[in-house]
């Protein structure tokens, strides 16, 4: 019976909910629908909370606050609280306002942009279009001088990729992709070295040209960027942007390996089971390396296994 309780609470707060919209809407009676939309703010209905916000703002509901403070700050600051409890609630409405109220600095709350940004992401991850122009718009802000924030230009090149920044082609974003990558592979962000060298592999926003892949796929790699690891030691084995050289291509797959990339493993087994750099076979090592893929999914180390065990 307790187990149904929570489930019969939301019901009543949904009916509440809607009993106070009703009687604002159709009885136009605002006192009603304060009453019922409270009761249903009360537990925890995140569209009641947005309501109440929406009310106190428009001077529907009294904003019952500290007499010293004066009654326009006083109701944004109960509005702000409403919104704030409804965004914790996944409302995506309230968590744009709330992007807003932070980047602004409004209803009693302190400027902050990176909890402005953290709920304009949480909307944009609902769907929110608007929200998403307010994420890239924040992070173009913090990418660029004198901010700088190598985060923010990487997290904005992939919005660009994603054609998530209104650019009105798909070559368009590319490029400026590519662009935001090279400003934070400039300054060690692993990640954006890694995907500037895919986009030099395939030229993809930039002129294809592989020694510039290497060396950043190489970058990427000494910054500690498994993958990265792993492209620079196939880069290696193939002679590909440096000279080939098979022993220290071995040792990028064997790092790569340790940071738990599953390709990596993979060729780590094959090595240790063939034998590398001048060292015998060593078949230990090769099943903890191949069991360790399979543990990830990798279809054919599963298969190695089974063999093996035979």
């Amino acid at each position: 019976m307790c187990e149904h309780v929570p489930l019969f609470s939301q019901r009543c707060s949904e009916v509440r909910y809607r009993l106070g919209l009703t009687a604002r809407d159709s009885d136009h009676d605002n006192a009603a629908a304060a009453r019922w939309i409270t009761d249903a703010a009360y537990n925890d209905h995140p569209a009641a909370h947005w309501e109440l916000s929406q009310m106190v703002l428009k001077g529907d509901l009294p904003a019952e606050q500290p007499s010293d403070n004066s009654s326009a700050n006083s109701a944004r600051s109960v509005a702000t609280l409403h919104a704030l409890k409804a965004a914790e609630l996944g409302h995506v409405s309230a968590q744009h306002a709330c992007g807003l109220i932070y980047e602004r600095g409004e209803g009693g709350v302190e400027m902050s942009q990176t909890k402005a940004l953290r709920w304009f992401r949480a909307a944009a991850a609902q769907g929110d279009n608007a929200s998403e122009k307010e994420v890239a718009r924040l992070l173009e802000r913090a990418a660029s001088a004198p901010q700088n924030d190598a985060n923010a230009q990487y997290e904005l090149a992939l919005l660009y990729r994603a054609g998530r920044c209104g650019a009105r082609s798909d070559t368009s974003n590319e490029v400026t992709c590519a662009r935001w990558l090279e400003a934070a592979a400039a300054q060690k962000h692993a990640e954006a070295c890694f995907e500037l060298g895919q986009c030099y592999d395939s030229g993809v926003g930039v002129e294809e040209d592989k020694i510039d892949a290497t060396a950043w796929y190489r970058e990427g790699a000494e910054l500690g960027h498994g993958v990265a690891m792993y492209r620079y030691a196939e880069c290696l084995r193939a002679g590909r942007g440096e000279l080939k050289d098979v022993k220290r291509s071995n040792q990028w797959y064997l790092k790569s390996a340790a940071t738990g990339f599953v390709e990596a493993q993979y060729k780590a087994a094959l090595l240790c089971e063939a034998g590398y750099s001048g060292l015998p076979p060593d078949m230990d090592a090769a099943k903890s390396w191949m069991t360790l893929a399979a543990k990830q999914g990798h279809e054919i180390a599963e298969r190695r296994l089974l063999r093996w065990d035979l």
